[in-house]
């Protein structure tokens, strides 16, 4: 059973702050709701008497993004669970660099609420600004499922068959545990060709970011553990970008 916490819940939307009010009381968590980022800032105060911040991304006046940045510019060791209905992956993706620990997609199961605030209580509280997307142990997080990436089996080493393949171990908010594999499909390698003017090898960085974000997406559109085989037939436009920004970062003398 998870320890008492407080939780801080900054929504505009009156039911939304109810019904999580509700859930997370019942659990034994002592709960403050806020209506807006401005209500939420002067009830946070230097952040020590909560917890958790549970923070809706669009809100009148400030937005969620801005109200994090505030949040943790007062408490660098603040831990906010983000949440919308309107947004993509890039804005959870904007919110977990700028220090969230988590990023819900509205609208969210009991469960999901649930887990999201479990695994986040269990982590520790960081002491600076997170570094982009990652935490300290190399673990990923989005509507409450954490993924790490993990050694590809000797049976599907990707030099020996040319295949490109990242191997993953992903975790639901109720603690099962899968490994999934993260395969790119031949159209969407040509896809890459075509768009950057030149072939990535199997090994390439580029690859890591975008099964990365391709698994991100996965569990960001459908909130369940993935199946133990993703397959990428289309990349999109963010993974193309992501793509070309490795290569441009590659040192000159690394590109022929």
């Amino acid at each position: 059973m998870t320890a008492t916490a407080r939780i801080l819940i900054v929504d505009d939307d009156a039911d939304s702050r109810e019904i999580m009010r509700v859930v997370l009381t019942h659990d034994g968590h002592i709960v403050g709701p806020a209506a807006d980022g401005a209500e939420g800032l002067e009830k946070f105060a230097t952040g020590e008497n909560w917890d958790v911040v549970l923070l809706d991304q669009m809100m009148p006046g400030m937005s969620g993004l801005e109200t994090l940045q505030q949040l943790r510019a007062r408490d660098p060791a603040a831990r906010a669970i983000m949440a919308t209905a309107y947004a993509t992956i890039d804005i959870a993706v904007d919110a977990l660099r700028g220090g969230a620990a988590d990023f819900l997609r509205k609208p969210f199961s009991v469960e999901v609420l649930r887990g999201a605030v479990q695994a986040t209580l269990a982590r520790p509280r960081p002491a600076t600004v997170a570094a982009p997307l990652t935490t300290a142990d190399d673990t990923y997080l989005v509507n409450g499922y954490r993924f790490r990436r993990v050694p590809l089996p000797t049976t599907r080493d990707e030099a020996a068959n040319a295949q490109v393949c990242r191997a993953f171990e992903v975790q639901s908010p109720s603690g099962e545990t899968r490994y999934c594999a993260v395969d790119i499909a031949l159209l969407a390698r040509e896809m890459m060709r075509v768009a950057l003017g030149q072939d990535c090898s199997p090994a390439d960085p580029a690859w890591d970011r975008i099964c990365e974000n391709a698994l991100a997406n996965y569990l960001w559109e459908n909130a369940r553990i993935a199946p133990e085989t993703l397959c990428v037939y289309d990349l999109t436009r963010e993974q193309l970008q992501m793509a070309r920004g490795e290569l441009e970062a590659k040192p000159a003398d690394n590109v022929s």
